[in-house]
């Protein structure tokens, strides 16, 4: 079995990137500049935005014929 856990939220099947995660927090937090790490992590927690984890199908080996 594979894991893949990703820093970010998933939307709509969707992945993004950490820095699209930043700057989408600092556009809804209105303030016009740049947010500190505190003041995102508190976005964070208000916003419950929690880290993906997706377990991939396993493939079989595939042997030679």
């Amino acid at each position: 079995m594979t894991t893949v856990i990703t820093t970010t939220p998933r939307y709509e099947g969707r992945s993004f990137g950490v820095n699209l995660m930043e700057a989408v927090l600092t556009a809804y937090s209105g303030k016009g500049r740049p947010l500190s790490v505190t003041e995102l992590d508190q976005l964070i927690d208000d916003l419950d935005l929690k880290p993906s984890v997706q377990t991939l199908n396993q493939q079989l080996p595939i042997h030679d014929i």
